[in-house]
């Protein structure tokens, strides 16, 4: 909470003691790590609830402090730092670019992308890139950048950066599936990663019900979105968690959309729900889930056991079901209430406004 406020600096052992504090080089050393962890930690989770993050970590870095203390850090830190600093800045960035609380504006939506995708670029040169984990955390950035473009309504070119964006998604979910093999990254997933995760899925599910589905290859975008449900299921530790409620959410949506209809009875892949910035996609898919699939207390969001082998088939299963042609309508249930919806998503909704006792 303290380096969430922005209240605690590294070079100040001081700062939570009325004593006089004397620090030794390693000790300082370990602070800096600590800080530096803690900072990374706020920044994601302010980020993945769409807010902005209060901590400038790049202002308490620089000067002497990076000079002295990043020779000693570990590599895969220092590049997450790194990292870090660019999000920070690309999130401030979308802050300040909308002239309302809509989201970025769309006239801007591409060359501002765009900038910080050449940013981003760069600070990948000087980056350890051989690391899966810091490889995992720049393509979760990457995609954080690429649905922005979602934002845009009309722009000549909108298709071909959704139909990107759509791409990189896949590409994020390939990739998170082959680092858990190499080191089982769902037994311990950052929420951030997580959050990213369901991201992916939903730019997926976005598109592949939409009219650009005929642009891409929705087979292979049906198996990759059933292997980001897999990949969820996977991420739970206990019997309804949030990971586990996520997962079925997203089954879902993908169970309750037709997605051998006809594709020009479908809109582009628009957001509805815009204020969350890059978080928005992901808010968006679980306010249509309330609003068109309404919880489905019939399956119900505890009703698939976690991390077994019968989760795989059962979800095997759900994919051959909603690819068939003869695949059962969801019927959409009005009657959740707020309090249960905010449960089922896991996620904190009360700053939307909206009146948990209706």
């Amino acid at each position: 909470m303290a380096t969430q406020l922005g209240l605690y600096q590294p070079d100040q052992p001081g700062y939570f003691s009325r004593l006089n504090c004397i620090s030794t080089e390693p000790l300082r050393t370990e602070k800096i790590r600590t800080w530096l962890a803690c900072t990374i930690v706020a920044h994601n989770n302010a980020a993945g609830y769409g807010s902005l993050p209060t901590t400038l970590s790049n202002f308490a870095l620089t000067g002497r402090i990076r000079d002295e203390y990043f020779p000693r850090i570990s590599q895969p830190l220092k590049s997450q730092t790194e990292l870090q600093e660019f999000f920070g800045k690309a999130t401030r960035a979308m802050f300040d670019n909308p002239a309302e609380i809509d989201g970025p504006e769309p006239t801007n939506v591409g060359p501002f992308v765009r900038a910080l995708e050449a940013d981003l670029e760069n600070v990948l040169q000087g980056m350890d890139g051989t690391s899966d984990l810091t490889r995992l955390h720049y393509t979760a950035v990457k995609l954080f950048l690429l649905i922005q473009h979602f934002f845009d309504p009309d722009s000549p070119e909108r298709r071909l950066a959704v139909l990107e964006a759509y791409n990189f998604a896949t590409t994020f979910i390939t990739y998170i599936i082959e680092v858990d093999v190499r080191i089982s990254i769902f037994a311990h997933i950052p929420v951030h990663l997580f959050r990213m995760l369901f991201t992916a899925a939903g730019a997926v599910f976005k598109v592949l019900n939409s009219s650009y589905s005929p642009d891409v290859d929705t087979e292979l975008g049906n198996a990759t979105l059933n292997q980001a449900i897999s990949a969820m299921r996977k991420c739970s530790v206990e019997n309804n968690d949030v990971a586990g409620r996520h997962a079925e959410i997203m089954r879902q949506l993908w169970l309750s959309t037709d997605t051998v209809s006809t594709p020009g009875c479908w809109q582009p892949p628009s957001l509805v729900h815009r204020s969350r910035f890059g978080a928005s996609l992901a808010y968006d898919c679980l306010f249509y889930w309330r609003d068109n699939v309404g919880g489905q207390r019939s399956i119900g969001l505890n009703s698939s056991a976690t991390r077994s082998d019968a989760v795989s088939e059962a979800a095997s299963a759900a994919t051959e079901h909603a690819l068939s042609s003869n695949a059962p309508e969801l019927q959409a249930q009005t009657d959740m209430d707020w309090a249960s919806f905010a449960w089922a998503s896991g996620m904190d909704l009360t700053a939307d406004g909206f009146n948990f006792d209706i």
